[in-house]
Parts: structure tokens; sequence; C-alpha cells
């Protein structure tokens, strides 16, 4: 209901204003200082009777202040809006021209990258491996199978179902049933042959 006015004196980087009202500056920065055009008390706006309080001014301590406000994040490869005056990304190789405020891919490496604006380093773009693959949730049966296109699939509960599965080489070159009946024609050879010595040598 009620806020101040901050105008700038002399030149002021487009990336010190922190936030807008109205189109005029809110929230400025200037080093690890910040202005806020507001003063939190209830009589003037209602931002402490609300829930987002405690987590507007631990953002305005803990990132504002600091400068933490320009840490991007993103997965390998993502598409990143970067924050406004930056011109550049240092990478391995040098500097990257890039246009804040614009949408560039992240580097397919995963790093920390500072952001330039001109000389100056003005914050971080953090490339990170997607979080899904760090996700251990067990996948479902029609997951492993569309994973695996044109594979026959078959999923098991337990050591012993896997260790009967491999063993058995998922169905190909199974020569169980065929040494069982090996075995079996053996052990039918052997008994006739005893049987037959058996009847020529009786007192045998």
């Amino acid at each position: 209901t009620r806020r101040l006015r901050l105008e700038p004196a002399g030149g002021v980087a487009r990336r010190a204003v922190l936030a807008r009202v109205g189109g005029e500056p809110w929230i400025v920065r200037g080093g690890r200082t910040v202005v806020v055009g507001s003063r939190f008390v209830p009589e003037e706006t209602d931002l402490p009777l609300s829930a987002g309080f405690v987590p507007a001014v631990a953002g305005l301590v803990l990132r504002a202040a600091r400068g933490d406000e320009g840490v991007v994040t993103a997965a390998p490869g993502d598409v990143v809006t970067l924050p406004d005056g930056v011109t550049a990304l240092l990478a391995a190789d040098g500097p990257v021209r890039v246009a804040g405020g614009a949408g560039v891919a992240a580097p397919v490496l995963p790093g920390v990258y500072p952001l330039l604006a001109g000389a100056d380093t003005v914050g971080a773009l953090v490339v990170a491996p997607d979080p899904r693959e760090s996700d251990l949730t067990r996948a479902s049966d029609r997951d492993v199978a569309a994973a695996l296109p044109g594979a026959r699939v078959r999923v098991v509960d337990t050591p012993r179902a896997y260790a009967a599965a491999r063993f058995a080489g998922a169905g190909q070159g199974e020569l169980t049933a065929w040494l069982l009946a090996a075995s079996l024609a053996v052990l039918v050879a052997e008994s006739l042959v005893a049987a037959g010595a058996g009847r020529r040598h009786p007192g045998g």
C-alpha cells in the first residue's frame, strides 16, 4: 500500500535491479548491500502476514546479499535463460559469447561455468547430471521392456529366480532336458546290459 521510490544516482547496471513494482525498481543491490523500497510492517504491506515472508527475507539475506541470485542450474544440454547483462560464458577453452535474458543451451559437460558481464563475473552456470540418473526407484516391468525395444524381457523378483533364469540362458541353448534324457538312456542301457549278462552267466 505504500512504498518508497528508488532513484538511481549515476550509472547503474541493469543487474543492480533485482525486482520491480509497476515498472519501477523495488529491490536493488550494490555490492553486498540490498535496498528494499518498502518497510516490512503490516501498515504498509501484507507481506509480513503471509507465509512467504520468511522465505522472502531468507532469500534477501542468504542469496541476494551474497550475489547468489546469479547462479543458474541446469542439466547438460538444457536450454536456460541467463541473467540480464551477461555477455559471455567462460568455458574450458575460453569465453563463449551469449546474450543475457535469452535462452542458451547449457554445456554437455558437467561443471561450474562463470557468467561474465564484460570483464566482471556476475554469476555462474552450474551444470549437473540429470537428477533422474540418481533415481533408485524400481522401474516397472513395462518400463524395462520399453527401454529395451525388440528384446525378449523376463523380469524376476528373487535371486534364486535370477540364477535359474541366467543358468537357463533366457531360454536359449537350454541343455537340461537333453542331459536328463541322455542320463535316462544310459541307465536303461546299463540295466539291459546287466540283465543280459546275468542270463548268460546264471551262477556269476
